[in-house]
């Protein structure tokens, strides 16, 4: 359509319906419940835009439901049945919304939605932000300073990305420059030393792949083999010393020595694993009103709505609902996400390539003691999905493009041509046909 001045304005109605779906997301905070029916209505006119190509799309990633598919198998054992088959329905929809997101645009398009997104919401917490009441950090428009803190960390790798990329244009690079100059300052505002402590690592983390580019072939395997020993020497000394290490970490982020309760929760959590450690207890089961333990849980920890807790650690809390069978099917999505991002990134440096990573490496940071991922209408999960579905099309298409090369290798051969008279050197002419 026209815009003012005659220009031409373009707009791609599925990048355009996953900008609007992923904006509904971060702002859930502040929307509640109309923020999940948004991502699912955009994520469905999406999905239906299309609905030849969703057929093709679950047959291509019919494995990814699988894990929406255990845990709606876990209602057969749930303690609440209904609401663990309602909760997996969805997530199975997160699931169908977010593959058709990542098969219908391009990795750098999901970028662009992501960081228009969450410098909607960083603008939004600068115009109508609110601190704690304690005073103890910005939540802008998010429920908490952790919520807010987390949401900054990702605008501030968004920026890290796009300003870094030697390929983007100057425009572009200062765009990402501004978002990595007010994710920072935001960050800083909501006071959240591990939400900090993980963008710094991940942050460094990137700029390292797009330092990497730079070197030879030989320089590359040379860093990787440096780097496999630094991190060997590093968990070596980490397990030797970590108690002296965690004890400096908890001084310096202000931390009490339970990680504000988090290891009475993890005691907790073992105990309710070794009752159904294969099976779990059912899908979103155990944190429901009612529930003894979990009333108990409330209770100690003063969450006086009952509701949005957990064991604050991923492999845990995960283990509890759905069992170790579970949260292995979880972790081969995640960790294969995490290593088909990251290879990628090495071999083709560019903005998307390594915020994808970056992402997966902040997820991977704060699984310790958070639960970022797997749940229905959750930014975190969107980011997971999409960045094992980007690599393992990035793996496919690479796959693809050698097994052109061998086909036009093999095409290419060499053929005798016969001349008259003797050969001058005893051999037979070539030429490649």
């Amino acid at each position: 359509m026209k815009g003012p001045h005659g220009m031409v304005l373009t707009l791609a109605p599925s990048v355009t319906l996953a900008a609007a779906a992923v904006i509904c997301l971060v702002f859930v905070p502040q929307l509640g419940g109309l923020g999940a029916m948004g991502f699912l209505a955009f994520g469905l006119c999406l999905v239906l835009r299309k609905p030849w190509a969703l057929v093709a799309e679950i047959r291509a990633y019919r494995l990814l439901y699988i894990i929406p598919a255990w845990c709606a198998f876990s209602v057969l054992w749930s303690a609440e049945p209904a609401l663990t088959l309602r909760y997996s329905l969805q997530l199975g929809a997160t699931f169908m919304v977010v593959i058709a997101m990542a098969c219908r645009l391009s990795p750098l398009s999901f970028f662009r939605v992501v960081l228009g997104a969450y410098a909607a919401a960083a603008l939004a917490s600068v115009a109508f932000g609110a601190v704690r009441a304690d005073g103890g950090g910005w939540i802008g428009v998010f429920g908490s300073k952790n919520s807010f803190a987390t949401a900054m960390s990702v605008l501030v790798l968004a920026g890290l990305a796009l300003a870094l990329d030697r390929g983007q244009t100057p425009a572009g690079r200062v765009l990402g420059a501004a978002a990595l100059v007010g994710g920072t300052a935001l960050l800083g505002l909501g006071q959240s030393a591990g939400a900090s402590l993980a963008t710094l690592v991940v942050g460094g983390l990137g700029c390292g792949i797009y330092l990497f580019r730079r070197l030879s072939r030989r320089q590359k395997r040379a860093a990787a083999v440096l780097c496999g020993a630094v991190t060997l020497l590093l968990l070596t000394v980490i397990l030797a010393e970590r108690s002296q290490l965690m004890a400096l970490v908890l001084q310096g982020t202000g931390k009490d020595v339970t990680l504000t309760g988090r290891t009475d929760l993890w005691k907790e959590a073992w105990r309710q694993i070794a009752s159904a450690p294969l099976l779990g207890q059912g899908y979103q089961a155990f944190w429901v009103q009612g529930h003894p333990v979990a009333e108990q849980l409330w209770a100690d920890f003063d969450i006086a709505s009952r509701r949005g807790f957990h064991f604050h650690n991923l492999y845990l809390s995960n283990m509890v609902e759905i069992g170790v069978i579970g949260v292995t099917l979880q972790l081969a999505a995640f960790f294969g996400a995490l290593w088909l991002c990251l290879v990628w990134a090495v071999r083709d440096p560019r903005v998307e390539t390594v915020f994808l990573a970056m992402l997966m490496l902040r997820l991977t940071l704060i699984s310790a003691v958070e639960v970022p991922v797997y749940f229905q209408f959750d930014v975190n999960t969107v980011f997971a999905v999409a960045a094992l579905v980007f690599g393992l099309r990035a793996r496919g298409a690479e796959a693809g493009a050698s097994a052109q090369r061998a086909k036009v290798r093999g095409a290419t051969r060499a053929v005798p041509v016969s001349r008259t008279g003797p050969e001058a050197d005893g051999h037979p002419a070539i030429v490649m046909q």
